[in-house]
């Protein structure tokens, strides 16, 4: 009772589409017998077979046909790579322990008052 107050409920469902009469007048528009049957009616959706070995192959040489190489990281042949880029290619956890140590490493604590309860001069 609470749903059709609110406007929800059983009676707002969708129906569902008229199906079309099978009958005399559908043959008469077809313009054929009753007995004939067209075939293009009967197909149905077939999936497509997967490709063995030999059509793979081909398939991939007729794609790379009419286009060029690829070309290589050949810029920097010469160019020997620096510690920077060598950390791009290396284990993260380990680039980034050895970060947390150089860390701890080049930390300075705070200097602390040397003693709490002095108040003079320091003499030499």
């Amino acid at each position: 009772k609470m749903q059709r107050a609110m406007g929800g409920g059983a009676g707002n469902k969708r129906k569902a589409a008229p199906m079309p009469e099978v009958g005399a007048d559908s043959e008469e528009e077809e313009g054929g017998n009753g007995d004939v049957v067209d075939p293009d009616s009967l197909h149905q959706f077939v999936k497509k077979r997967k490709m063995n070995h030999e059509e793979r192959l081909a398939h991939v040489k007729a794609g790379r046909e009419g286009r060029e190489k690829f070309g290589g990281r050949k810029a920097n042949e010469g160019k020997a790579t620096t510690n920077k880029e060598k950390l791009k290619h290396k284990n993260y956890q380990m680039v980034q322990r050895s970060a947390r140590v150089k860390s701890k490493l080049t930390y300075q604590p705070p200097k602390k008052k040397r003693d709490k309860n002095f108040k003079g001069k320091v003499r030499r």
